[in-house]
């Protein structure tokens, strides 16, 4: 029997695949716990389209995070922070990143920033933004001493 999955299932498919499996498995265990629906030439139809959407959606998300990252890319920000000899009190945060660059208007999440080690002195720095879909960008930040 024909069944589309509904949901992942180890060893079984993933989401959206046109399996054929054992009538009882799919009549006494998928379909009842709702995991798969019968793979009915309107079903099989509707899926279809879902994936087509689905693509197309992902498409347009792909197209603005490329156009994010191409506006972002070799920007600079200047963030001054508290410092004596060029060694700040603390370090940078994410979340001051994610202001200054918000300050802009570019509105980054903190978890796509990904700095290798702490920054805890002033001067010129290369911070990775990674976005999704794989795509990742390069910020200039500079650390100024507040007066």
């Amino acid at each position: 029997m024909k069944v589309i999955l509904i949901k992942d299932i180890k060893n079984l498919g993933k989401r959206g695949e046109i399996k054929n499996v054992a009538d009882g498995f799919a009549r006494n265990f998928l379909v009842p716990k709702g995991l798969a629906i019968l793979a009915t030439p309107e079903a099989v139809r509707m899926e279809n389209a879902k994936k087509e959407k689905m693509a197309e959606e992902q498409e347009k998300e792909l197209e603005k995070f490329q156009q994010m990252a191409s506006s972002i890319e070799s920007r600079e920000f200047v963030l001054h922070k508290k410092a004596s000899e060029g060694k700040l009190f603390g370090s940078v945060s994410t979340k001051e990143i994610v202001s200054e660059m918000e300050k802009q208007g570019f509105k980054i999440e903190e978890k796509l920033i990904k700095i290798p080690s702490p920054i805890k002195e002033t001067g010129e720095y290369r911070v990775e933004i990674g976005m999704d879909h794989g795509i990742e960008t390069f910020i200039t930040l500079i650390i100024e001493s507040e007066d």
